[in-house]
């Protein structure tokens, strides 16, 4: 697996309007008020994006296509949890095209402290250790 090479969501046409719906949306997580959803059309776009940028890979253990091997999700690197990192449960930089056994990993094994962010400049995919 590459390095993830992600644009700014100004760039993405589908989703160039929703950046300050997203950060709203990371306030609402800090404040109590807002939760992550995993259905709907923001979600949608979000996936569709983020399977766009790792070509319909999984960005953690590089399975693909994930559409017949595995569910489809998004996974938060910095976990979304109340405790942990509320102001990034909408954040671009922290979502990631998943699949589900990696993400069921993840939420084991909380993959930023096992792995190497996919799309940090330095990111080699033979140093991840989830693979």
């Amino acid at each position: 697996m590459e390095r993830i090479v992600r644009p700014k969501i100004e760039d993405i046409p589908s989703l160039a309007g929703y950046a300050e719906t997203l950060q709203s949306y990371n306030e609402g997580c800090v404040e109590g008020t807002k939760k992550w959803e995993s259905s709907g059309k923001l979600y949608n776009l979000l996936k569709e994006s983020l399977r766009a940028i790792s070509e319909s890979h999984c960005s953690f253990c590089d399975g693909f296509p994930l559409d017949d091997t595995s569910r489809e999700t998004i996974e938060h690197y910095y976990p979304k949890a109340k405790t942990e990192y509320p102001e990034k449960t909408y954040d671009w930089e922290n979502l990631f095209y998943c699949c589900d056994k990696c993400q069921s990993m993840a939420n084991k094994h909380k993959p930023f402290q096992v792995t190497l962010k996919p799309d940090d400049v330095d990111y080699h995919f033979d140093r991840s250790l989830l693979v």
